[in-house]
């Protein structure tokens, strides 16, 4: 009768086990996207959607505000944003851009015009990030026109206290 007791008590300790694992492995795309090495957050408010970049897996994993996985973007991208129904994902020498409602590439701006472009943040209708090679103090702040990929250099003052590696 004590085995029979304790073989119940057993089966149920290994089904409670295997039920927390598989609840902890489903739990959100969260802990898949922190797994795969998170690089960079973006949010989409008009589409109720979060984009999480993970730069070690080459993808950017696409959450809807509960947390559920609606999608993934192949872009091995490192800083982004949201813009204007646009994500913008910036990469080791130009800045993809996706739409924020297909998940689709829909252009390429800068292409072989920036230098590991950092962070990556919209102001007054530019997108704007620094280009060059931050070890060398050859980095500059440079804006970037979302319309047509134009660069525009703006070069720190000889005399300023501000780095331009971001």
């Amino acid at each position: 009768m004590d085995q029979a007791r304790d073989g119940r008590l057993a089966l149920r300790a290994v089904t409670a086990i295997l039920a927390v694992a598989a609840l902890f492995l489903s739990v959100s795309p969260w802990v898949r996207a922190a797994d795969a090495g998170t690089g960079s957050i973006a949010v989409d408010s008009a589409n109720s959607h979060v984009f999480v970049s993970s730069p070690t897996s080459g993808t950017i994993t696409v959450l809807d505000f509960s947390g559920d996985m609606v999608g993934t973007i192949d872009a091995a991208g490192g800083s982004m944003v949201v813009f204007d129904g646009s994500l913008y994902v910036a990469l080791p020498n130009a800045i993809d851009v996706f739409s924020t409602s297909t998940f689709a590439l829909t252009a390429t701006l800068a292409s072989g015009q920036l230098v590991d472009p950092s962070s990556l943040v919209e102001s007054g209708g530019e997108l704007w990030t620094t280009t060059g090679d931050c070890a060398q103090d050859a980095s500059e702040l440079v804006s970037v026109s979302p319309e047509n990929g134009t660069v525009q250099s703006w070069p720190m003052p000889a005399d300023s206290f501000m780095d331009s590696c971001i």
